[in-house]
């Protein structure tokens, strides 16, 4: 099943220097959760873990982001998902000790680092 590896490699080997190509002002990411772990419709495994990473990659291209919440249909994965972009956006973009944090406390193996050399 798809899941934090493969978006984590598309994000880094594709979408992420799209977007560094474009010099954003502001990125707005319309957070849909289909694809979240437990979502009956999108087929898909990210978890929270997933979704906290993709957010920090992102905020680390340009840190003035908008989060518009727009999908899924787990309210139990859409509450956790939600819940890890939020935890990642309270703390600053370069602060790569709370990032590791927040990977530790949603029970990642993994730190920043390891998921980078994924790509």
């Amino acid at each position: 099943m798809i899941g934090d590896n493969d978006y984590i490699f598309v994000c880094e080997t594709f979408f992420f220097p799209i977007i560094r190509q474009f010099d954003p002002d502001l990125i707005i990411i319309s957070a849909g959760f289909d694809s979240a772990k437990g979502d009956p419709l999108g087929g898909v495994s990210v978890t929270p873990t997933g979704y906290a990473w993709m957010t920090q990659g992102l905020r680390n291209i340009q840190p003035c982001i908008a989060v518009v919440l727009e999908g899924g249909y787990s309210l139990e994965s859409l509450e956790v998902s939600s819940e890890s972009v939020f935890n990642v956006l309270q703390t600053h973009p370069k602060d790569n000790e709370a990032f590791n944090q927040i990977l530790e406390d949603l029970g990642a193996t993994e730190d920043r680092n390891t998921y980078e050399k994924l790509a």
